[in-house]
């Protein structure tokens, strides 16, 4: 019954994550165009 929710929450981080890395290098390599 916990493995249902764990991994749900799991997969949300790992989404999240990449979104964050995706962002983050995106604005880096904007950031670096700039320059």
């Amino acid at each position: 019954m916990q493995a249902q929710p764990l991994e749900a929450a799991k997969t949300a981080a790992k989404g999240y994550a990449r979104a964050v890395k995706e962002l983050s290098f995106k604005e880096y390599s904007e950031m670096f165009m700039a320059v």
